[in-house]
């Protein structure tokens, strides 16, 4: 199998999952006997060969063929991850391996990384407890701030404190931008009603994931009911989640309860990215599994107003254990 890297914004992040380390440029070799190994540029082989847990090359030839044929064999079938590989990348693979067929790995390691083990469960859980921290303290700076960017910005600034990155950019959504699940935060000032915070960090290199919605101003009877609803739905499909259960299911279940205002995935597998298996959607046919680490994060969304909780969680010995502690009870500021 072959995994390549090209630049900084285009990593295969399979190769940081094997190898351990994030080279901005290289390939990883995988041979079907031997040992794998890491080819990277000379500017940097040293800084590689310290941190990365399988044996690192230098790059010297254009042609890997060349350079690696002994090391990699007679080659008649290679593993490629069609889900990173430019058709660029893919023609250069084929003309340097020209007398090879090739195989699709994509699925097969996407299924491999949705359960973890006990080193990676250790790393999210890590991020789960500093994501809680930061969360925590916005939440409590919240009648300070003016705009959804300065929330947002509060949430980075916080992160980087920490030694982490960021899973991915913070939503903050208020009043009647928390309709849209995805939104960029804005500059304009915090609009009254529910507001949605949807946050994580990447802590060597695993992910966490977490929202609550808070609510800025008066919040009235149905408010309060509605999101106790949101809140009860959140609760039994944690409880839902069940080694050999089918997680499609479960989203049938949210669906039922939420009707059509609940308009994604109640949750995705995360690790080395933010969105891997498994996949808690109306089409997904896997099924759960002790060591699979994932959220759930069922809402409701109409042109005025949406409501998010979302945790992160794992499954052990059957059962789901909650990874991400902020109090979900609403908060009114």
């Amino acid at each position: 199998m072959l995994l390549i890297n090209t630049s900084l914004s285009k990593r295969d992040p399979n190769s940081f999952y094997l190898s351990g380390v994030d080279a901005e440029h290289g390939l990883l070799a995988v041979p079907a006997y031997g040992k794998p190994f890491l080819a990277v540029p000379g500017f940097e082989y040293e800084r590689m060969r310290l941190v990365s847990r399988v044996g690192v090359v230098k790059l010297k030839k254009r042609s890997w063929k060349k350079q690696f044929g002994k090391k990699l064999g007679k080659s008649k079938v290679i593993g490629i991850n069609k889900d990173m590989l430019s058709l660029r990348e893919f023609s250069r693979i084929k003309k340097e391996f020209d007398k090879s067929r090739f195989k699709d790995f994509a699925k097969d390691l996407k299924m491999i990384r949705s359960v973890k083990t006990k080193e990676e469960l250790q790393k999210i859980k890590k991020a789960c407890r500093i994501t809680d921290v930061i969360l925590q303290r916005c939440i409590r700076k919240l009648k300070g701030f003016r705009s959804e960017k300065d929330v947002a910005l509060y949430l980075e600034t916080e992160t980087r404190k920490h030694g982490c990155g960021l899973a991915f950019p913070p939503i903050v959504a208020s009043g009647m931008h928390a309709g849209f699940p995805h939104h960029d935060p804005t500059s304009g000032k915090l609009l009254n009603g529910f507001c949605i915070i949807d946050f994580g960090v990447k802590y060597q290199g695993y992910c966490s994931d977490i929202t609550r919605t808070v609510f800025l101003g008066r919040c009235s009877n149905r408010q309060m009911a509605l999101y106790e609803k949101v809140l009860r739905v959140q609760t039994k499909a944690i409880t839902l989640c069940k080694a050999g259960v089918r997680a499609s299911d479960i989203f049938s279940f949210a669906e039922k309860e939420l009707g059509k205002e609940f308009t994604h995935g109640l949750g995705h597998g995360i690790g080395v990215e933010i969105h891997e298996g498994p996949n808690l959607g109306p089409l997904s046919k896997e099924v759960l599994k002790d060591g699979m680490v994932f959220t759930v994060e069922p809402g409701v969304y109409s042109k005025k107003y949406g409501i998010r909780i979302e945790d992160d969680v794992y499954l052990v010995n059957g059962k789901c254990k909650v990874l991400t502690k902020t109090s979900k009870k609403l908060i009114i500021v």
